[in-house]
């Protein structure tokens, strides 16, 4: 019992940083990428385009953000082992 607690404790330490990235990327998007005003006068075609890419980025940043503690993790769990 004692060895499980030990793989499952990084696992919801990942899932924790998750969450509190996807609070503050939600967060950020809908304070600062929503509320953008148009780039150009009457341009509200390209002011969505700018908003979808740069969600787009930031999206992704959590994304490898993620991969990149999963990598973490199995370089010290799991390959450590074979």
């Amino acid at each position: 019992m004692g060895g499980a607690m030990k793989t499952i404790y990084p696992i919801m330490g990942i899932m924790t940083v998750a969450l509190v990235l996807l609070l503050i990327l939600s967060y950020f998007i809908f304070t600062i990428v929503v509320p953008l005003p148009d780039i150009v006068p009457g341009g509200i075609l390209i002011t969505a385009m700018v908003k979808v890419v740069v969600s787009g980025i930031l999206v992704l940043f959590w994304i490898f953000a993620l991969w990149q503690l999963t990598m973490l993790y199995m370089k010290r769990k799991v390959y450590k082992t074979t």
